[in-house]
């Protein structure tokens, strides 16, 4: 079996609140343009799982072509 690393990853912060980690760019992960930072857990479980799903899916890179950002 292969190990796979995941690029995202929720976490609990000091405060009792949680996270969403993005370890590509070693900051906290953004959704809705805003960061995954003093959510429920149920709310950086469910972002974790759509940053997942966009990221696994290649959906992120079409987004870009689409926008225009690279052709």
């Amino acid at each position: 079996m292969e190990n796979q690393q995941h690029r995202f990853y929720c976490h609990i912060e000091a405060n009792g609140t949680w996270g969403v980690w993005d370890c590509v760019t070693n900051r906290p992960a953004r959704l809705g343009g805003g960061e995954l930072l003093g959510c429920t857990a149920q709310r950086a479980e469910a972002a974790e799982y759509v940053l997942t799903t966009i990221y696994n899916g290649g959906l992120d890179a079409l987004a870009v072509r689409i926008a225009g950002i690279v052709h």
